[in-house]
């Protein structure tokens, strides 16, 4: 009968340790500082933070963790293909300079050509 008991008010009470969870954050910073306006402070926080969002700071970092891990590789893959495309400009300017040069040697004997009849 106590096993059943046990077990019982195990089930029913497993709700509970969410909402004491955020507890245990403004506990350890008043045990560890002593600091009540800090803990009082970071309950707080924590409270607006889980009413604003429907998600605990945890669950808010991670989801912003992940955006910003978002934005780097996006960032890292607009960078890779910008410097592509610039190494393909610098290859055409080079291949470009070659041929203005060529143009403007047969221009010179041309021209030398002209005035030397």
């Amino acid at each position: 009968m106590k096993n059943f008991f046990a077990i019982g008010v195990l089930i029913f009470l497993t709700g509970c340790y969410q909402s004491s969870a955020s507890l245990i954050g403004p506990a350890y910073t008043l045990g560890a500082s002593g600091n009540i306006y800090q803990a009082g402070f970071s309950y707080g926080l924590n409270q607006t933070l889980e009413k604003t969002t429907g998600q605990t700071t945890l669950e808010h970092a991670k989801k912003f963790l992940k955006k910003s891990e978002k934005i780097t590789t996006s960032t890292k893959n607009k960078f890779n293909e910008y410097k592509t495309t610039s190494q393909n400009k610098v290859e055409q300017i080079k291949i470009d300079s070659q041929e203005f040069v060529a143009s403007v040697k047969s221009n010179i004997e041309k021209t030398r050509g002209n005035l030397l009849d």
